[in-house]
């Protein structure tokens, strides 16, 4: 059974779902490995780098591509700015390109495990999902803690078909984070996968019900889409025709809201998403939906 195989941006991240979202949050906890060549050029070098953080923040990511291609000129030793035009590039689905700074940023700071988790989220987006799962284990023998790296693998797995080994690592990431949204969706798919509707159904209220940084955000909207089109896409999978048309409208309700708030604003990786979705949902998509649900009564 193929299963979650629809290329939908950075709805993998988790993801992605994974995920913009995921992504974005993973960013936040960089450590920092700096290698400079010279004393001048690198704090004008550190700069740039500072300066294509706030635009990463902003939503303007070639501006932020810009800035890193400036700090490396000066200073091809900063494995922070290598990492961080790796991250625009992810932002801008360019996947491929992104790997290629992840890669050079993970070399000149090996012990550093954010460019590793990097290219692990990019090989999801490619649907290399083996490459994916061997990377996501490196990370985790760097950091056997570190909550992005069993979502990773767990992520990987639960593409592979592999649903039974993909319990274990989310089990532990959620006694290390519980309120991480990302998490229970994770499980509540692959619960659906192995027949526990129950503790499924519960896991996927417990992701929409956990809160937001802000109610009225980005996050909110962009969370609620991945969350109801990935139920939709686990129920439909299983045959649930009738209950994954509902999660498939839920989500179009959240797109919908998303495109009020904040129309479609390029500057948003989830916005182009938005678009995906739409278009993965379509009006034939649904009539087909809806002729099965018909066939199943």
């Amino acid at each position: 059974m193929i299963k979650d195989k629809t290329k939908l941006g950075k709805v993998t991240v988790l993801g992605s779902a994974v995920i913009f979202v995921s992504a974005f949050s993973m960013y936040l906890y960089c450590d920092y490995l700096k290698k400079w060549k010279s004393p001048g050029l690198s704090g004008e070098a550190s700069v740039l780098v500072w300066e294509s953080d706030n635009s990463i923040k902003e939503g303007f990511y070639e501006k932020a591509i810009e800035k890193c291609k400036r700090a490396v000129a000066l200073n091809p030793y900063n494995s922070d700015a290598y990492e961080r035009w790796g991250f625009a590039l992810e932002m801008l689905s360019r996947d491929e390109e992104a790997i290629e700074k992840y890669e050079k940023a993970a070399k000149l700071a090996p012990r550093w495990g954010t460019p590793v988790h990097g290219i692990a989220n990019c090989l999801i987006n490619l649907e290399k999902y083996e490459e994916a799962y061997s990377r996501a284990r490196k990370l985790l023998d760097m950091e056997p803690k570190n909550v992005r790296g069993l979502v990773l693998t767990a992520e990987a797995l639960l593409q592979l078909n592999k649903e039974q080994d993909c319990l274990p690592y989310l089990e532990k990431a959620q006694s290390m984070d519980s309120l991480n949204w990302e998490i229970y969706l994770l499980k509540g798919v692959c619960l659906t996968y192995l027949n526990r509707f129950d503790e499924a159904n519960l896991n996927f209220k417990r992701s929409l019900g956990l809160s937001s940084p802000n109610s009225d955000s980005i996050y909110l909207f962009s969370r609620n889409m991945i969350c109801y089109f990935r139920w939709g896409r686990a129920l439909e999978n299983i045959k649930d025709y009738t209950q994954a048309k509902e999660k498939y409208l839920l989500a179009l309700e959240a797109r919908d809201l998303f495109k009020q708030r904040y129309g479609l604003d390029r500057r948003f990786s989830i916005a182009e998403w938005s678009i995906t979705l739409e278009a993965s949902l379509d009006t034939v998509n649904l009539m087909i939906l809806e002729k099965r649900i018909e066939k199943d009564k």
